[in-house]
C-alpha cells in the first residue's frame, strides 16, 4: 500500500489549490473572525491539534486562574521560533471564550506604535474607549487596575510578538524617554496590577533569543531588558516538547488515527526496518526494537526526516520550528499523493519544485539556489550524471538525486558542528528493499568526481557554498595537455626503475636507433603496445641488421589496463597543479585532503604502473613472442627488477649456465668450439639461452674442465691442441681458445712389464706378453680385497678453503658411480637471487635435490 493510503492526508492538502500559508497561525486574524478556518474555527482548530501534556497543563492552570482558584497571574512563553507560542495563544483564546472569561489580544506585528500603546489597546478592547490609559507615558499599576475592574468577568490578556512592537518603539521619543521604554516598564506594572486580580491572568510571548527576529545590536539589548524583568515575575511556558512533534505532525497533516495508521503500516514498518538490520545501517546506539517504535510514531515519515527538519533546520535563525515543519511536509504530501511509495524519506523531498525550494533556501544563503540547481536536480546537474552510471538494474531509482537530497537536509543548520551526514544516515534516507545499501557507497564515490560543491569532512557529507576541492580536480583533470602526461608517466617509469638493475632500461624509444646493438641484457619499455615498431627494433638498427637479437625484451602497455592507469596518472597531475596554483585559496582542511589524496594516488600509482606495462615479448625463433608476465601482490620492488625475476624464474635468463649444457649443445656433434663463439652464439641466436653476463660462460668452462667433462685449448694450424683437462684452467675468450672434447685431451698410456721392461703397444699386447713369460702360482688361500666399497664421512670446510677441496671431490667422483652431498651452511647469509643461482645449477647437471 502507499503511504497516502495508510496515513490518510486531510484533504485540504490533496487539494490542488492547497497552499501552505495555511499553517501561518496569526493571533490577530483569529480575534477579528478572519483567516483559515484551521484557526478561526474552534471546532476545526482543536481537531486537528494534538494536545500535548504541557499544553493541557497551560489549559488547565490558566483556567484555574481566570476562576479565582491557584495560579501563576503572568505566564511567559519563550521557545524557539516556531515553537508553537503562536498556536498556544489560539488554543487559549478559545478556550477564555469557552470558559466565558473576556479575552484581550495584543499582537506587537499588527500594532502601530505611532497611534497605538499596549495599555491604550487594553482600556479600549475592555471598554470599547480610551480615556483613562491614553496617551504614550504608562499610567502605572493602579490605573491599569481601575481598568481591569470594570470587568464582571475574568478577563485573559494575550500579548504575542511584543519584542517587534517594542523594537518599532524605540524610535519614538516620549519626553526624555522612549516608547520602547514605556512598554517594558508598563510590562512590569502590568504584572503587578494583575497579581492581586485573582480572576485576571497574562500571558505573553517572547523568543528564546534576540537573533531568533532580528540580527540587530539594539535589538539584543531591548531584547535583554525584557527579560530582566521577565526573568523575575514569569512562570515559565513550554507547550512543545520534541518526543511531541511526530505526535503534532501526524494530527495536522492526516486524518487517519493513530491506531489505524499502526496497524495498516505493520507489515512496511517491520520490513524497513528488518531491511536496515540485514544491511547494517541501523541508527548507532540504537535496538533494532527502538528504531521500529521510533517509526511507528513518525509513519509516514521516517523518523530522520522529523528529526532533521526539527532538530537541525529548527535552529536557523528565521525558520519556524513547528510551523516550518508542517509547511514544508504539507508540500511534500501534496506532490507525492499519487506516487506508490510506502513511506517518505528526506530523498523524497523534490527540490526541483519551486516552492519547495524556495521554502528551504529562503532561510538560507541564495547562493544555494545555485548549489541545488548545479549538483542536485534538473537534467545537467552532477547528480544526473551519476543516475547514469549506476549499474542498469538501479538506473530508474533516481540513486544519485536521492542521495544529493538527503546530503542536502542534512547540511543545514543554526548549531555549529551539527552539519552533513553519515554514509549510514545517507543510506537510511535513500534505499528501501530491492537496493543494497553498498550500492549507494559506490554513488557516493561517484558523486567525489561529479559534484561540485559538495564536501567531505570527517567523514561526514555537506554540501556548502565553497566548491569541493574534489570537483577541483576533476575540472582540472579536464584541461590537461598530452604533454603533461606524457612527461609525468616518463618520470613515473625512471622513478619506478632499480638504481642497480641486472638489465639495461631503455624506456620509449622511438626508432631502432634508440636502442644500442650490443652485449648486454636490455629491456625496452614500449610508450605504446606497437608491434610494427617492436619487430623494426628487434630486426635492425637504423639502415643496418640487428646482430644481437636474443638479448632484448619488449616491455609494452596492456590495454586492458590503460583506463585506471590514466586516470591516476591524471588524477595525480591535477592534485600537484592545484598544490602549485597561488590563486586557488584552500581552508586547512582542503590542504589536509589536498595532501592525503595526492599520497594516495602516489602509492596507488606505484602499483598501477607495474599492472599497466605488464605484456613483455620475448625473442623467440619466430621473433618476439607474447609472454605472460606474473607480478607480484606486493610489487615493492622496481619494474625492472620484477621483469628480471620472472625472466630467471621462466630460465628465460640465466646467472647459471652448466658446463653439462656446453658439452651436450655444442660439443656433441664438433670436436671443438671457440669460446668467444659461444658467448656471442647465444647473444645472437633468437631462443637460445641467454647467460645475464659472459662471466657465466666462464664459469662454465671452467666447472666444466675440472670435471673432465672438455678440455681447454688452441687452435694452431686450424688444428684443435689441448693444453688443460681436469686442472684449473684460464679463459680469456681469445679468437683462438677453444674448448674440445675430452677425448681429444687423454694421453695415451704407456705399457711396461714391471719384470722384463718390455714396451707394449696396448693392454692387450702387454697381456699376452705376461701370458707367455710368467708362471702363474695359484695362492695358498685367496687373496685379500682391501678395496673400499663406499665412503661416509663428513667435514667442516674451513673458511677460504672451499676451492682446495674441488681436486678432492674430483678424485672420490672417479672412483664411485653413486656421489651425494649435503650441504649445511650457517653463520651468514645469501639473497634470493643466490639461491635461484644454486638451484639452476642443481638443474642443468640434473641433480635430485630436496632443494627443487
Amino acid at each position: 500500500m502507499a503511504f497516502h493510503e495508510i496515513a490518510v492526508p486531510h484533504k485540504d492538502i490533496l487539494s490542488q489549490n492547497f497552499t501552505s500559508e495555511v499553517y501561518a497561525a496569526k493571533l490577530w486574524d483569529v480575534h477579528n473572525k478572519r483567516g483559515s478556518d484551521e484557526y478561526k474555527d474552534s471546532k476545526i482548530f482543536f481537531e486537528k491539534t494534538f494536545l500535548t501534556d504541557n499544553l493541557k497543563k497551560i489549559l488547565e492552570s490558566v483556567k484555574d486562574r481566570l476562576d479565582g482558584k491557584s495560579g501563576g497571574h503572568f505566564r511567559s512563553i519563550a521557545t524557539p521560533f516556531g515553537g508553537g507560542k503562536t498556536h498556544t495563544l489560539i488554543a487559549l483564546y478559545h478556550k477564555c471564550i469557552e470558559w466565558n472569561a473576556k479575552p484581550v489580544v495584543l499582537v506587537g506585528n499588527e500594532m502601530d506604535p505611532n497611534s497605538q500603546t499596549m495599555w491604550g489597546m487594553i482600556e479600549e478592547q475592555l471598554t470599547g474607549k480610551i480615556e483613562i490609559l491614553k496617551g504614550n507615558v504608562s499610567h502605572g499599576g493602579e490605573a491599569l487596575r481601575s481598568v481591569l475592574e470594570t470587568q464582571n468577568q475574568p478577563i485573559l490578556i494575550l500579548i504575542d510578538e511584543l519584542l517587534h512592537y517594542i523594537n518599532r518603539a524605540d524610535g519614538i521619543k516620549v519626553e526624555q524617554s522612549t516608547l520602547a521604554k514605556q512598554t517594558i516598564g508598563f510590562v512590569q506594572e502590568l504584572s503587578e496590577a494583575v497579581s492581586g486580580l485573582p480572576n485576571v491572568c497574562v500571558v505573553v510571548t517572547l523568543p528564546s533569543s534576540a537573533n531568533e527576529q532580528l540580527d540587530d545590536e539594539r535589538f539584543t539589548e531591548l531584547y535583554e531588558q525584557l527579560q530582566k524583568f521577565a526573568g523575575r515575575t514569569k512562570d515559565t511556558i513550554t507547550p512543545v516538547s520534541d518526543n511531541d512533534i511526530p505526535k503534532i505532525i501526524r494530527q495536522r497533516l492526516f486524518s487517519s488515527t493513530d491506531t489505524e495508521i499502526r496497524d495498516r503500516s505493520e507489515k512496511i514498518v517491520n520490513d524497513f526496518v528488518d531491511y536496515c538490520e540485514d544491511e547494517g545501517i541501523i541508527p548507532e546506539g540504537m535496538q533494532k526494537s527502538q528504531y521500529r517504535e521510533e517509526f511507528f510514531k513518525s509513519y509516514p515519515f521516517l523518523p530522520q526526516v522529523i528529526d532533521v527538519l526539527y532538530k537541525r533546520w529548527g535552529t536557523i535563525t528565521r525558520f519556524q520550528r513547528t510551523r516550518g515543519v508542517l509547511r514544508l511536509l504539507s508540500l511534500v504530501i501534496n506532490l507525492l499523493s499519487t506516487s506508490d511509495k510506502q513511506f517518505i524519506s528526506l530523498g523524497d523531498i523534490d527540490l526541483n519544485n519551486n516552492e519547495i525550494k524556495q521554502e528551504l533556501i529562503d532561510y538560507l544563503d541564495p547562493q544555494f539556489y545555485s548549489v541545488v540547481s548545479k549538483d542536485i536536480v534538473g537534467s545537467d546537474s552532477g547528480s544526473s550524471k551519476v543516475n547514469q552510471l549506476v549499474p542498469d538494474q538501479y538506473k530508474g531509482k533516481q540513486l544519485g538525486i536521492r542521495a544529493a537530497t538527503a546530503i542536502f537536509m542534512y547540511s543545514h543548520s543554526g548549531t555549529t558542528g551539527i552539519n552533513g551526514a553519515t554514509e549510514s544516515e545517507i543510506k537510511r534516507a535513500t534505499c528501501s528493499r530491492g537496493i543494497p545499501a553498498a550500492q549507494i557507497s559506490e554513488v557516493l564515490n561517484l558523486f567525489r568526481n561529479q559534484l561540485f560543491y559538495l564536501n567531505v569532512t570527517n567523514e561526514k557529507y555537506l554540501f556548502t557554498k565553497e566548491a569541493n576541492i574534489l570537483k577541483i580536480k576533476v575540472d582540472t583533470m579536464e584541461n590537461i595537455k598530452q604533454r603533461e602526461i606524457d612527461e609525468t608517466e616518463k618520470t613515473l617509469i625512471k622513478n619506478n626503475l632499480s638504481k642497480n638493475s641486472n638489465l639495461r632500461v631503455i624506456p620509449w624509444p622511438s626508432s631502432p636507433k634508440d636502442v644500442e646493438n650490443s652485449h648486454s641484457l636490455k629491456l625496452i619499455i614500449m610508450k605504446e603496445n606497437d608491434i610494427q615498431l617492436i619487430q623494426s627494433i628487434y630486426e635492425t638498427i637504423g639502415e643496418s641488421p640487428r646482430v644481437y637479437r636474443n638479448n632484448i625484451f619488449f616491455l609494452a602497455p596492456s590495454d586492458g589496463e590503460k583506463g585506471k592507469f590514466l586516470n591516476s596518472l591524471k588524477s595525480k597531475i591535477a592534485w600537484e597543479k592545484i598544490k602549485a596554483d597561488t590563486q586557488i585559496a584552500l581552508k586547512e582542511d582542503q590542504k589536509a585532503t589536498l595532501a592525503s589524496e595526492l599520497k594516495k594516488e602516489n602509492e596507488k600509482l606505484n602499483d598501477l604502473i607495474k599492472e599497466y606495462y605488464s605484456t613483455l615479448y620475448i625473442p623467440e625463433k619466430e621473433g618476439p613472442t607474447k609472454h605472460h608476465l606474473n607480478i607480484p601482490l606486493v610489487a615493492d620492488r622496481g619494474i625492472d627488477e620484477i621483469i628480471y625475476d620472472d625472466l630467471v624464474e621462466e630460465s628465460q635468463i640465466n646467472p647459471q649456465i652448466g658446463a653439462l649444457f656446453l658439452k651436450t649443445h655444442y660439443l656433441k656433434d664438433q670436436k671443438f668450439v671457440e669460446t668467444s663463439n659461444l658467448f656471442e652464439s647465444m647473444l645472437r641466436t633468437p631462443g637460445e639461452r641467454r647467460p645475464t653476463h659472459r662471466d657465466v660462460i666462464e664459469r662454465a668452462i671452467v666447472d666444466g674442465v675440472l670435471r673432465g667433462e672438455f678440455g681447454i685449448g688452441e687452435l694452431e694450424n686450424d688444428a684443435p691442441i689441448p693444453k688443460i683437462f681436469k686442472k684449473q684452467p684460464t679463459v680469456s675468450f681469445e679468437p683462438s681458445e677453444i674448448i674440445l672434447q675430452a677425448s681429444l685431451c687423454e694421453e695415451e698410456p704407456e705399457y711396461f712389464c714391471d719384470k722384463c721392461g718390455h714396451k707394449a703397444s696396448s693392454s692387450e699386447e702387454l697381456h699376452e706378453h705376461l701370458e707367455s713369460h710368467t708362471q702363474v702360482e695359484k695362492p695358498e688361500t685367496s687373496e685379500i680385497d682391501d678395496s673400499i666399497k663406499s665412503l661416509d664421512f663428513d667435514f667442516t670446510v674451513p673458511e677460504g678453503q672451499i676451492n682446495n677441496i674441488s681436486q678432492m671431490l674430483l678424485k672420490i667422483a672417479s672412483h664411485y658411480k653413486n656421489l651425494k652431498l649435503k650441504i649445511e651452511a650457517s653463520d651468514g647469509s645469501m639473497t634470493q637471487h643466490d639461491l635461484e643461482m644454486i638451484k639452476e645449477t642443481l638443474r642443468q647437471i640434473r641433480a635430485l635435490s630436496n632443494l627443487l
